[in-house]
């Protein structure tokens, strides 16, 4: 497969900046007396070591699976982890704006529902399937495969909080104080979270539906195909 040249050096400078800060960070670790110091460095070297795998995936799951991601998709997914991974926890954005998790949400709602479109799009134009599938059950698919993926990332958000004392995915404590929250106001970011990408899936899922049944090719810059 011939890669897209910007997007090589885009990547080969994400590789290297992401190593640099590794680096600093484990230094840090070793520098740093202050023990929330020497937490912060520990995190973000996690993050940096996460940041690079993250940048091999897309070519390793082009190589493994034998499918083609677009380019368009594939910028739009190297972005979204530079924003959740180094500037959300690095840069700490989803405390300084509030704004910053809803963005990441609802963005991550439209690409887990069009990958969605994509699987349910491939089986489609398969030359060998013999099943006829119905523009609704493509919508219907297409709702319930982002929800049940959103759903999974809050487990998993659940499950680190639950095994680091120091995690706050879930933001069940103030940020800023440390003080947990009580009643709904500790459920408040996990429900917005699901409310968001119910509404992102529900927006793909209509479109899904009406480019299934006449043939629209709206998402042909999106689509992951074999």
């Amino acid at each position: 497969m011939i890669r897209n040249k910007k997007l090589v050096i885009f990547y080969f400078f994400i590789r290297i900046a992401m190593l640099l800060l590794l680096i600093a960070s484990v230094l840090g670790i070793f520098i740093n007396s202050d023990s929330a110091d020497i937490s912060r460095s520990i995190f973000v070297a996690f993050q940096s070591v996460v940041l690079i795998l993250l940048s091999f995936g897309p070519s390793f799951v082009e190589k493994k699976l034998k499918l083609q991601i677009p380019d368009f998709m594939e910028s739009i997914f190297l972005f979204f982890i530079i924003a959740a991974l180094l500037f959300g926890e690095v840069a700490e954005f989803f405390v300084r704006f509030t704004w910053w998790d809803d963005l990441l949400h609802t963005t991550s709602g439209f690409l887990i529902a069009i990958t969605g479109f994509s699987i349910i799009n491939s089986a489609i134009k398969n030359p060998k399937s013999v099943i006829s599938i119905s523009p609704i059950f493509v919508s219907l698919f297409i709702f319930c495969f982002s929800i049940s993926i959103e759903v999974i990332w809050e487990l998993f958000e659940y499950t680190i909080d639950s095994l680091f004392s120091t995690s706050n995915m879930l933001r069940t404590v103030d940020s800023i104080s440390q003080i947990p929250y009580q009643g709904l106001t500790a459920i408040k970011d996990t429900m917005h979270d699901l409310i968001l990408t119910v509404f992102s899936a529900l927006f793909i899922s209509i479109i899904g539906f009406f480019d299934a049944k006449n043939d629209y090719k709206i998402f042909n810059k999106w689509i992951i195909s074999k």
